[in-house]
């Protein structure tokens, strides 16, 4: 007989868009983590009730400490139910160090204006391990995803983790503090951080340096990546990355931004572009930043 599902509002959430949920639905995540604390179970699944507005005011700690490769893969069932709310300067969906092949569908977030938020969905390593290579936190997923409002950095930020996919996805970053492209700025929709560079923060663990080459193989297909005050999209290091049949585009500055974080980085190749881009004077589609002794970048469009 299939388990009954649960949900946060069996601990406590009320799901109305007023009420702050945010200590009900970590005490949500905590209960299903204690069951691969209890019986080695190697998938999670989370799961929102239907039309459900969630407001919190702190992030939802989904992700776990760092691992070379025990923590479970999880899976985020939205059923179109919205988060929206604001935190204290962290992620509002810490994915952080996740299981291989974790996911997320279907789902609505909202970052209020006047939030700390620095991000709505952070996902990929809190450092690399001790060998120099990395553990399972690759091949995240999103689908059918859309995020909405005012973050310090980006709508999605994938913190070096490769192979990640996003189809179907909307995220529109509202921030009215970037009136250009910047190398470390907000305004982002998307930032692929493979070097660690941003001051990214997770109230579940400490983040530190990744190295240079990083975030590799990630794609995306069908997705609207748009920002109101600056580049919609935001690169650094990794390579065959590909983005198919997206749309992009900004108010201001470039909708591509293509950055090299220091001199001697093997930099970025690969890159495919099938995107719709628009700026209100299309002067410019890339903006590239690269130091002296970086590689050239290799792409197509």
């Amino acid at each position: 007989m299939a388990s009954t599902p649960i949900y946060p509002e069996n601990f406590g959430a009320a799901g109305n868009g007023t009420t702050d949920d945010t200590a009900a639905i970590n005490a949500y995540i905590a209960y299903v983590k204690s069951l691969h604390a209890t019986s080695n179970t190697t998938y999670l699944t989370y799961e929102f009730l239907p039309n459900s507005v969630y407001l919190i005011s702190g992030p939802l700690n989904f992700g776990f400490t760092f691992s070379t490769g025990n923590n479970p893969t999880f899976t985020i069932l939205g059923n179109g139910a919205r988060i929206i709310g604001t935190t204290t300067g962290d992620a509002m969906l810490d994915c952080i160090n996740f299981g291989y092949g974790s996911k997320i569908e279907n789902l609505h977030i909202t970052g209020n204006a006047g939030g700390a938020q620095k991000c709505a969905i952070l996902y990929g390593y809190s450092q690399p391990s001790a060998s120099g290579g990395f553990g399972w936190s690759d091949q995240f997923i999103l689908t059918g995803v859309t995020v909405i409002g005012s973050f310090a950095y980006s709508c999605i930020f994938n913190r070096g983790a490769d192979s990640c996919t996003a189809s179907d996805c909307e995220w529109l970053a509202e921030s009215t503090t970037n009136t250009g492209i910047q190398i470390n700025d907000s305004g982002f929709a998307l930032i692929d951080d493979g070097a660690g560079a941003w001051s990214m923060t997770s109230a579940i663990t400490p983040l530190s340096p990744l190295g240079t080459n990083n975030g590799t193989g990630n794609k995306y297909i069908n997705c609207t990546i748009q920002s109101t005050h600056g580049s919609p999209i935001w690169y650094s290091t990794g390579f065959v990355h590909e983005f198919i049949s997206c749309y992009s585009s900004t108010n201001v500055a470039a909708p591509i931004c293509v950055v090299y974080l220091t001199a001697g980085s093997p930099g970025i190749s690969g890159l495919r572009f099938d995107v719709h881009c628009e700026t209100p004077a299309m002067t410019n589609v890339f903006y590239f930043n690269a130091p002296t002794g970086t590689a050239s970048v290799q792409f197509e469009y």
